[in-house]
């Protein structure tokens, strides 16, 4: 199967099978509006997740799995950064096992599993995960990602993350868009729905901005410039309401969505824990004392 790419703020998508291909449902039914509060939650907090078919990945998903519930810390591959329209030119499968031979380390493999058994499985999941970015954004927010490589003035980056069982995340706001996918394992989260912080107030400074003239920062950020931003969001931001938390388990292959300004609060369980794969801007704005109400 492969997919084709058109503008990402077409009207409509194709699917290609072969010689033959089919137009999909105008991008308006597919994403409803995002301007209201409610209807965004209803978005980005469904019970019924966008899937990724995982269904193929057998053969060495117990090796996988096993090495991810011994590790006793969050690892984390080296981030790739995107690029202008890198994105629709890249393999996100090809990422997903370069990462993986990066962070696997197991006392009883001397090799790296395979995580993705054939070529036509690879295809499949490119073909999936792009599906799913289509799927998860407005145009706006496509046009951004597909064209600069970033999000509300954040650069984004498509990262390997290995969490062990009972681990958590700070609370956090979003400065940029996420989607994050289960490989192994399960992932949770608690979210408040409906209340979303105002993405001007998430976006960089003017002199913190990629490509302007008084700039130093770099499209591909290192960890202290993140820090820098963190830290300078952090101060800016308040939460003075009374939020209500959800929570809800991710499964291998389902997508997990967080929009600019949603706050949430990822975590695994004692049963497993997880490798994930997610688009993001290695930037997550946790709130100082005092500063989340309740």
């Amino acid at each position: 199967r492969r997919f084709m790419m058109q503008a990402p703020w077409a009207q409509a998508r194709t699917k290609c099978y072969g010689a033959s291909s089919i137009t999909l449902d105008n991008r308006a039914n597919l994403i409803p509006p995002v301007h209201d509060a409610s209807t965004r939650s209803e978005l980005f907090f469904s019970k019924d997740s966008t899937n990724i078919d995982l269904s193929y990945v057998v053969d060495n998903q117990a090796e996988i799995m096993e090495w991810v519930d011994t590790i006793t810390a969050v690892k984390r591959s080296t981030p790739y950064w995107l690029e202008g329209d890198a994105i629709t030119s890249i393999s996100p499968s090809d990422i997903v096992q370069r990462q993986l031979e990066e962070i696997f380390t197991s006392e009883s493999s001397a090799q790296v599993p395979q995580f993705f058994p054939s070529y036509q499985a690879r295809k499949q999941f490119d073909d999936e995960w792009r599906e799913c970015l289509f799927a998860s954004f407005d145009d706006v927010t496509l046009k951004e990602i597909l064209t600069n490589g970033q999000s509300n003035t954040h650069p984004l980056r498509l990262q390997l993350v290995a969490c062990p069982k009972n681990a958590d995340f700070s609370l956090h706001a979003h400065a940029a868009v996420e989607m994050a996918i289960p490989l192994i394992g399960s992932l949770k989260e608690k979210r408040i729905a409906k209340k979303f912080l105002p993405s001007d107030l998430l976006r960089r400074r003017g002199d913190q901005l990629i490509g302007t003239p008084k700039s130093t920062f770099s499209a591909k950020p290192s960890v202290d410039e993140l820090k820098i931003i963190a830290n300078d969001l952090a101060e800016k931001v308040f939460f003075e309401h009374d939020g209500n938390f959800h929570t809800r388990g991710l499964d291998r292959g389902q997508v997990l969505v967080n929009e600019v300004g949603s706050i949430h609060q990822s975590f695994t369980g004692p049963e497993h824990g997880c490798l994930f794969f997610g688009l993001a801007a290695s930037l997550h704005v946790h709130f100082l004392p005092g500063h989340f109400k309740q």
